[in-house]
């Protein structure tokens, strides 16, 4: 029996194979080594980072104003395999900014770093094209406000209307940016042109412009505002001249006020205000009086105080009320008829006096002296108390329901038991 001759382990496959992969390996060594160390490649618009080591300018202070912006392309070079893994989120371009000393314009050259650990010690890095050097502008930032004046051209009021004030809504500007810039701004103006005859409140929008202390216009060239244009408001008023009159309180519900006849140092006032307030009034009450203090021959210095929304178009500070008492005299009476009004529900009002003593009462001559005890009547007011169980003096409003020209001079109160009110 004839045996088989074996084959060379040589030529076998499997030893085959593993000769070539390691063949394989040691070509790639060797292009690795000696052959692609000296690779290089580009990254395309790869932007400044001026942020980056910023602290070396803050730390003096200073700010960047002028928003430089800068695209470059830089080359790499090193191993193909390690170039070929490497990006743009591995490096980073920056001025270099030890070379800043103060604030002013400065041509600061780049710097290619990279900023991956992994690549830092066998990939270098340079810049080919867009610029090896930017020009940064440094100053100290700070922020000044200042008021706006509003200035109206133009402004052509109809008959009886009159400017009241104008104003800016916002009133003022802040700006902010380089301080030797920000330092020459000294006031700000808001300027509008009118056309035509105005007979209400206007407002206008207009651009806010920044002066110099000569009066000059700036125009910021680093510096920024809070707002560009503010809201010029002007209010318009109607005038209108009305006659004066008095507020009277602490008047007898059974007194008519128009028999009582008085004079005030002056007869009219010309008044200001939004048209459609002023054309609903045909006069005006100026001033309060309290008839309760009444005293005969007295005249009367009282406040003016115009309804909200008003104003005087001079400056009147008070008014002079003189009441024609002539043919008046004054009586002392007690007050026999006592009564209540606006009960709360379950509470009783109990009077501890059946009469108010020495209320004094002034009118004419002929009215006055026909009165008598059972001619006044006093109301107690039960919504003015303010306990629910014990004593309480309850003001007493003293009226003559008989005769409609007295009036009571003087306060007045009963002192009253107060029982079932609710707890």
């Amino acid at each position: 029996m004839n045996k088989e001759k074996a084959e060379p382990f040589w030529k076998k496959r499997e030893f085959v194979a593993l000769v070539s992969l390691l063949l394989a390996v040691l070509v790639w060594l060797a292009v690795t080594m000696y052959i692609d160390t000296n690779t290089s490649k580009t990254l395309d618009n790869i932007k400044v980072d001026f942020t980056y080591d910023s602290r070396q300018y803050t730390a003096l202070g200073l700010d960047i104003v002028n928003e430089p912006e800068a695209i470059v392309t830089v080359r790499l070079a090193g191993s193909g395999t390690t170039l070929g893994e490497i990006g743009a989120k591995d490096i980073v371009v920056y001025p270099d900014y030890s070379a800043v000393k103060g604030a002013g314009a400065q041509q600061l050259n780049l710097i290619v770093r990279i900023v991956n650990s992994r690549y830092s010690s066998n990939v270098t890095a340079d810049i080919v094209s867009g610029g090896r050097t930017v020009m940064v502008v440094f100053d100290t930032i700070i922020s000044k406000t200042v008021p706006i004046t509003p200035d109206v051209e133009g402004l052509n009021l109809a008959e009886n209307y009159a400017l009241n004030r104008t104003a800016c809504s916002p009133m003022e500007v802040t700006v902010t940016g380089p301080e030797g810039e920000v330092e020459k701004v000294n006031s700000a103006v808001a300027h509008v042109q009118m056309d035509g005859a105005v007979t209400e409140s206007v407002t206008r929008k207009a651009p806010i412009v920044l002066l110099d202390a000569e009066g000059n216009e700036i125009e910021l060239e680093y510096a920024t505002m809070n707002a560009a244009d503010t809201d010029v408001i002007m209010t318009v008023y109607l005038q209108k001249e009305l006659p004066l009159s008095i507020n009277f309180i602490n008047v007898p519900p059974s007194f008519d006020l128009s028999t009582l006849h008085y004079s005030l140092s002056r007869e009219s006032l010309v008044v200001a205000g939004p048209a459609k307030q002023v054309d609903s009034l045909d006069k005006i009450d100026v001033a309060s009086f309290d008839l309760s203090s009444y005293v005969k021959n007295q005249s009367y210095q009282l406040a003016v105080e115009l309804p909200s929304g008003l104003m005087a178009t001079e400056n009147i500070d008070n008014v002079t009320l003189q009441i024609n008492d002539s043919g008046y005299i004054s009586r002392t009476l007690n007050v026999n008829n006592i009564r209540t009004i606006n009960v709360p529900v379950g509470m009783k009002i109990t009077p501890q006096s059946k009469r108010v003593t020495n209320v004094t009462v002034v009118g004419p001559r002929a009215s006055v002296e026909k009165l008598g005890p059972g001619n006044l009547e006093a109301q107690l007011d039960g919504s003015d108390i303010t306990v629910t169980s014990g004593l309480e003096n309850v003001p007493a409003i003293i009226s003559v329901p008989s005769c409609n020209d007295v009036f009571v001079v003087g306060t007045y109160s009963v002192q009253c038991q107060i029982s079932g009110g609710q707890e």
